[in-house]
């Protein structure tokens, strides 16, 4: 769960803060097919302390957007119904959705880098693909594989290790196989978001305090993204979470989130990978803000 609170001068953004809270509402989803009880509980009470917060920071409105485990579950509506009753606003992202709102606020936060550009947008139980040139996207798609969701098929819920490794990159290749985009299509440079690819630029900077601003903008080389993999591959659980950077819930995902991030630079032969701090936060924020103030329509 994380929150953003900005503020709109001249259709500029301005952060004001930005937090996260770990609740893991996909947890069991890719099996069960429902959020859990204990997830919905835990999830609604963080929501109501995010409102709080926001409000107290002089909020005119309170958004909430849900993805991937609300959309796979049986009963996503009927958790956006509650969700609801808390006095928020409250929209189900599709997968397209999801990504377009990804890439605008990356385009937003990392400005116009000229050419087409390759988002990728490593979730927890899934992955969105953009394709664009400065805020025409020519491709988008959205596919099931998340650092949860694999983590859970392939490890049983336990950490993936080295013996899951083989497994689920072929089940990636195979998914990626499947998108339309041409594995050679021309993109001039790849960013990433999510919170696999900003916990990477952490860990690669042994940041011991994440620094927003430090992983905003920061390059990994590929070189650098399987070393790393290797030597978490060589950890055990409790290993992973003493590695500086990394944040200790997300020690059990990450390898599972490595593994995607690696197959999809070597499926679009991509040597490096630019990150973003901005992401589909300050996308629907934007959104938002533009229809509210400058089109006379609701957030759809």
């Amino acid at each position: 769960m994380r929150l953003l609170v900005a503020g709109f001068e001249e259709s500029s953004i301005q952060i004001l803060l930005k937090e996260m809270s770990t609740t893991r509402l996909g947890k069991g989803v890719d099996r069960e097919k429902k959020l859990s009880s204990r997830a919905i509980g835990n999830t609604l009470e963080v929501i109501r302390k995010f409102r709080d917060r926001a409000l107290s920071l002089g909020a005119e409105s309170v958004l909430v957007i849900a993805t991937s485990a609300v959309r796979d579950a049986a009963n996503g509506e009927s958790f956006m119904q509650e969700v609801k009753q808390l006095a928020v606003e409250a929209k189900l992202l599709s997968g397209n959705e999801e990504a377009e709102l990804g890439f605008l606020g990356a385009c937003l936060g990392m400005g116009n880098t000229g050419g087409n550009v390759l988002l990728v947008d490593i979730g927890g139980g899934s992955t969105e693909f953009v394709l664009g040139c400065g805020s025409s996207i020519k491709y988008v798609t959205s596919l099931d594989i998340g650092a949860v969701r694999l983590t859970e098929r392939f490890a049983g819920g336990s950490a993936a290790g080295r013996c899951q490794r083989d497994s689920i990159a072929a089940f990636v290749n195979k998914q990626l196989a499947s998108m339309e985009i041409p594995a050679n299509h021309f993109a001039s440079r790849m960013v990433g978001i999510g919170g696999t690819i900003t916990s990477l630029a952490a860990v690669d900077q042994k940041l011991e305090t994440y620094d927003r601003n430090a992983v905003h903008g920061y390059v990994l080389e590929k070189g650098q993204i399987d070393r790393m993999l290797e030597s978490m591959l060589c950890m055990t659980l409790e290993e992973r979470k003493n590695i500086p950077g990394l944040q200790r819930d997300r020690a059990d995902i990450i390898v599972a989130g490595m593994i995607i991030l690696q197959c999809v630079m070597e499926y679009f032969g991509q040597r490096q990978l630019f990150v973003s701090e901005w992401d589909n936060l300050e996308g629907a924020a934007y959104k938002r803000w533009m229809q509210t103030h400058l089109l006379p329509q609701d957030f759809r």
